[in-house]
């Protein structure tokens, strides 16, 4: 059976693998190992599998089949010839920490409940069991925890000093990740045709990688940056676009066929699994992938610490990211200012950059005991909301945050 994906393309559910694209990345649902299930239950899984396909992002479906489903393998309860709260209570003791999959799995029994093995009695119990009541901290925290205000000035003050001894496509990307703080999806989603020109100064239109979007860069929003990173971008596009009429594909031609766009972080070769002529997603064939992109932001940061003697930084671009809010709370800019900046949809998504100033704040009145209790009561993470326009918005951003960058 062939469905349209909610990306525009068509994806065959007929078989036991199935192929889902979003952007430069490719996803290989693989039911195989679920044949040691009952039939009802992959039956009812991939029926709602299939309407995932239809409404909802690659990445979700494949989360669910790996994350949801093949875990029942190892839930004893799972076998008998009716699914009850017995499988789920084995999958919250098998995976106890994953919240998504664990409601990912309830909501999945909720909408099969009419299919033989279901029943909305044990459905009704699932939905009332409450998760994630005492959930421990995101490991994310921990790992990518925004950059101390003094490394991150001494890396926008080192690359500006030591920009010409960096790799061209390495220093853009981690002026990029100074200045704008994507995460590495949008990084990895860049063009050069996203540079442009406003009265302003230049604009870089950072893609809205968000699963709510049919395409990966169906949205991009236009921030300011310096004139320094603008050259930069101009001149890595310049190269690829050279690199890519040169480029040897795996069916013997040579150059850049139709279709297929030139990235800012460019691959030095094809993508196989988007080369294909019928692939779907081929304009996304010489991306680099999330992860790439991330590799390259690391190298790139540890290659500038050895060569001004420093100790290296860890920093991803979720760092970035994390820094560049972090770094906006504390400079005071509206919530509608910092909700632009990060891509969220509205200013109640930017309550956990806020939480990241208060740790900083805790940890100091544990150092300094009650002289700073008045502070710490008086203290706003977030600013007042700002009635403006977009534009507005960006220009406020470029004069507040970016302008220090025109050096």
């Amino acid at each position: 059976m062939i469905v349209r994906a909610k990306g525009g393309y068509d994806v065959d559910v007929s078989g036991d693998v199935w192929t889902l694209y979003k952007g430069a990345k490719q996803f290989i649902i693989d039911w195989t190992p679920t044949k040691d299930l009952p039939t009802h239950v992959v039956d009812a899984a991939k029926r709602y599998a299939t309407r995932m396909v239809r409404t909802g992002a690659a990445s979700c479906v494949r989360d669910f089949v790996n994350g949801s489903i093949k875990p029942l393998l190892e839930c004893p309860s799972a076998q008998l010839p009716a699914l009850t709260e017995a499988a789920f209570d084995e999958l919250r003791a098998l995976i106890p920490h994953d919240k998504a999959s664990i409601n990912r799995f309830r909501k999945f029994y909720r909408c099969s409940v009419r299919l033989r093995g279901f029943d909305r009695d044990s459905s009704e119990v699932m939905d009332s069991v409450k998760i994630g009541a005492h959930r421990t901290a995101s490991a994310d925290q921990g790992r990518n925890p925004p950059l101390p205000s003094a490394q991150y000035e001494f890396l926008r003050r080192q690359l500006a000093l030591h920009r010409a001894a960096l790799p061209l496509d390495g220093r853009v990307a981690l002026g990029y990740s100074l200045a704008l703080g994507p995460n590495a999806d949008p990084m990895s989603l860049a063009r050069g045709a996203d540079l442009s020109n406003s009265h302003e100064g230049p604009k870089f239109g950072v893609a809205q990688h968000k699963k709510g979007h049919s395409k990966p860069r169906s949205e991009l929003r236009g921030l300011p940056i310096d004139n320094h990173l603008a050259c930069d971008m101009r001149l890595l596009a310049a190269r690829n676009a050279e690199l890519a009429s040169a480029m040897v594909w795996p069916d013997g031609s040579i150059g850049l066929p139709d279709g297929v766009a030139v990235p800012l972080f460019m691959r030095s070769g094809p993508k196989p699994s988007h080369a294909a002529a019928n692939c779907p997603e081929r304009q996304y064939a010489l991306h680099m992938t999330a992860n790439e992109v991330s590799v390259l932001l690391r190298e790139t940061v540890v290659a500038l610490c050895r060569l001004v003697g420093a100790d290296p930084i860890h920093m991803t671009a979720r760092t970035g990211k994390r820094t560049v809010m972090t770094e906006a709370q504390r400079h005071g800019l509206p919530a509608e200012v910092i909700a632009l900046i990060g891509g969220h949809q509205s200013t109640r998504h930017i309550g956990h950059y806020a939480a990241e100033g208060i740790l900083v704040l805790d940890q100091v009145q544990r150092a300094l005991g009650d002289r700073l209790v008045g502070l710490g009561e008086s203290y706003v993470p977030v600013a007042p909301a700002l009635e403006d326009s977009p534009d507005g918005i960006a220009l406020k951003f470029r004069k507040v945050r970016l302008g220090a960058n025109d050096d």
